[in-house]
């Protein structure tokens, strides 16, 4: 006790550190103070709430007997060593000191949440004795005015429910989350509101050589707002935690439903007006609670509650004027994502249209709304904006779907925003079109410039991987195949552009050939023919074979141009859609195979070749063509490549392939032949006014120049002969 008292008022403040120091020796040791402990710890809290010398010293005092000695204090003194620590925590000398103390009460956590659990009889009254008073005091230290104290107060307050919660009884522990925690969070929305956003002076920390020296403060955290910020932002956190690790029981609360709502709000509000780690905070926060999907105590409403964020949210972001920043944007679509991949299951058809509403919302502004005046020109768009990639990701990974959702029509919604994305970035009668069909999500705004033919070029990609997937019904696809098709057809017909443009413009065109051949020809042109429930059947098939038709028009109208283009499509022409022309109308049979008679490259030379000896309706119209680019390219007989190919075409005609024997080479010519011997059929095709007018266009190829044509037509006289002769 005179220890005591020389420390609470002693006047020399050596006589105060001297008595502090006796007092340690005592500690240190920890013999007999069974009845004091009390008096000890209020002499040494005293020293915190004077302030001056000694501070630190009597922190370690308390930190002993915390660390060494707590399991020997009696019952009653619990109450003291929360208090001390707590004022140690408070005291504004030593910093690090402060901060050591808030570690400190994490430790009393520990030692009182092991103690209610271990407890049988007065668990409840032990846990409101121990618990809750020392909650109160992390609540206390996480609203210092100091950023660094109160936020590491609040990650040791929120991790100490998260640890402990569950040990607790459930009146206390359900007073612990709604009456602490809640409150310290509205206090700190509270402060964070109300706090300067004036740039502060930075703190001086000494002098050298008589100058003083100022501390170097981050942007970041050069006002009141901003310090403040990052404390909402730990709060945004803890509560997501909290709520994820202890969902179903927190939502067994009386009240929780309502407490809830304010928990959304909260998060609604912080992802619309917060800073941006405020924002991003909350994106984070939510995706954290939305985990619990599919837990008892996440029922369907509560979880619809929590959908309904995502679509309030994603609104706000669309609306013209909106300030959420681009990273803010971008978590919270990779946010969507994650939960669809995660929680698919609990996603219910309105979900699932809400979710591709998002993602339409997200795509269409996926940056701060500027005035007109800032944004960027045309060329400076085409580098494709990580939100749009995400957007893209999720449409991608819409399959498979439950059969609800297949049925409300979710696949086609997709495929027509990726179709609107294309369109709008390619303008023009095609984006005319699309908007008239209004296939973008009801409601939604465009940013200026955010429709680049670099995302265009990515949602062709998208596109393809959709239209392959197995899990997409033969329905959509049939559905979705005519505007599918017109719209590829405009992407690989862009005009060039200049600078930027023009490798942008280069790049769609590839991947759109690349998408329309591997997927749309391949998937939609199946679908089209073999579909059951394919929706006004007639009229729609027709529809699909003139886009179709349209599009081997427009791409192969420029011979020899785009000599990939050309190759690609003449293939897939060949590969993909020939074996579907039974199913064609007979003027989009003629369209198609004028479109490959409209140039006379090597390739078209084969591929008429190829129609031909396939047989059908389709050989039967092909031969006429063929015939003719033959006569047209041994007449003029000026280019040596081409002639050599009409030279073996025609070889082909002479030797009637019905009677050409099982092991007779078929004659040399680029990869089509394997297609024409797979594909021949046994009966006579050849006409005889068709191979008298062959013979009579060889003969400027018989007075070549060049050695191999002149033999190679020699040699086809003689075999044209023969055949009009047999």
């Amino acid at each position: 006790r005179p220890v005591n008292t020389l420390i609470a008022h002693a006047v020399n403040p050596e006589a105060r550190l001297a008595a502090l120091e006796t007092l340690m020796t005592v500690i240190n040791r920890g013999e007999g103070i069974s009845r004091a402990w009390a008096s000890v710890l209020r002499a040494l809290r005293a020293v915190a709430e004077r302030g001056g010398a000694g501070i630190v010293p009597a922190f370690n005092g308390v930190k002993v007997i915390v660390e060494d000695h707590i399991e020997e204090l009696p019952d009653g003194v619990s109450g003291e060593v929360i208090a001390a620590v707590a004022a140690f925590a408070a005291q504004r000398r030593q910093i690090n000191t402060s901060m050591s103390a808030v570690s400190l009460e994490w430790t009393l956590s520990d030692y009182f949440g092991r103690k209610v659990a271990d407890t049988r009889v007065g668990k409840e009254a032990l846990a409101e004795r121990e618990m809750i008073p020392l909650l109160a005091a992390m609540r206390e230290a996480s609203m210092d005015s100091r950023p660094e104290v109160r936020n590491s107060a609040c990650r040791t307050f929120t991790s100490t429910l998260v640890s402990n919660g569950d040990k607790l009884p459930a009146r206390i522990w359900r007073m612990a989350v709604f009456d602490i925690l809640f409150a310290l969070v509205d206090d700190v929305r509270a402060a964070t509101a109300s706090a300067s956003e004036e740039e502060q002076a930075a703190p001086e920390i000494g002098e050298l050589d008589g100058q003083k020296i100022q501390l170097m403060v981050h942007h970041s955290r050069n006002t009141e707002r901003k310090q403040w910020d990052e404390t909402e932002t730990l709060a945004l956190t803890g509560v997501g935690r909290l709520l994820r690790a202890h969902f179903d029981a927190v939502a067994k609360f009386d009240g929780f439903d309502k407490k809830l709502e304010w928990y959304l709000q909260w998060v609604t509000r912080s992802i619309a007006e917060g800073s941006p780690e405020v924002s991003c905070a909350a994106v984070k926060s939510l995706h954290t609670v939305m985990e619990a999907g599919g837990t008892a105590g996440m029922t369907r409403s509560r979880w619809k509650k929590a959908t309904r964020v995502l679509m309030t949210a994603a609104k706000g972001m669309n609306a013209a004027g909106s300030k959420v920043s681009g990273k803010t944007r971008y978590d919270f679509i990779d946010t969507v994502g994650k939960i669809w991949a995660s929680k698919r299951a609990v996603f219910d058809k309105e979900d699932i249209q809400s979710l591709i509403g998002v993602v339409d919302m997200l795509a269409r502004a996926p940056d701060e709304w500027l005035e007109k005046s800032a944004v960027q020109s045309r060329a400076g768009r085409y580098s494709t904006l990580r939100v749009q990639r995400r957007c893209l990701d999720v449409l991608v990974d819409l399959p498979p779907l439950d059969q609800a959702a297949v049925d409300s029509g979710a696949y086609p919604q997709a495929i027509c925003q990726l179709l609107a994305y294309i369109a709008e970035a390619l303008g023009g009668e095609v984006a005319e079109a699309v908007a008239k069909a209004d296939f973008a999500y009801p409601g939604t705004t465009t940013q200026d410039g955010s429709m680049s033919l670099g995302f265009a070029q990515e949602a062709c990609e998208a596109l393809g991987k959709i239209y392959q997937s197995e899990h997409v019904p033969k329905d959509d696809r049939a559905m979705t195949f005519a505007a599918a098709t017109r719209v590829m057809s405009s992407a690989m017909t862009i005009s060039e552009e200049e600078g930027a443009a023009k490798n942008a413009a280069n790049e769609l065109r590839v991947t759109a050939a690349k998408t329309f051949c591997t997927a749309l020809a391949v998937g939609g042109l199946t679908a089209v023919t073999k579909s059951s429930a394919f929706e006004f059947r007639a009229a729609s098939v027709a529809d699909a074979w003139d886009a179709l038709s349209t599009a081997f028009e427009s791409t192969l109208s420029n011979d020899g141009r785009d000599p990939a283009l050309e190759g690609g499509m003449i293939e897939c022409l060949a590969q993909a859609v020939t074996p579907h022309c039974g199913f064609a109308d007979e003027h989009s049979r003629r369209r198609l195979v004028a479109a490959v008679a409209s140039g006379s490259s090597v390739s078209r030379i084969w591929a008429l070749s190829a129609l031909h000896f396939g047989g059908g309706q389709m050989g039967r119209i092909a031969l006429s063509h063929l015939v003719s680019t033959c006569e047209r390219v041994m007449r003029a007989c000026d280019e040596p490549e081409k002639v050599a190919c009409v030279l073996d075409v025609a070889s082909s005609l002479a030797r009637d392939p019905s009677r050409r024997g099982e092991n007779e080479p078929a004659p040399h010519s680029s990869s089509f032949i394997g297609w024409i011997k797979k594909t021949v059929a046994g009966e006579t095709r050849n006409d005889l006014g068709h191979l008298r007018a062959i013979l009579d266009a060889i003969g400027p190829c018989e007075s070549s120049s060049d050695d191999v044509i002149r033999m190679k037509a020699e040699k086809v006289r003689g075999e044209l002969t023969n055949a009009l002769e047999m």
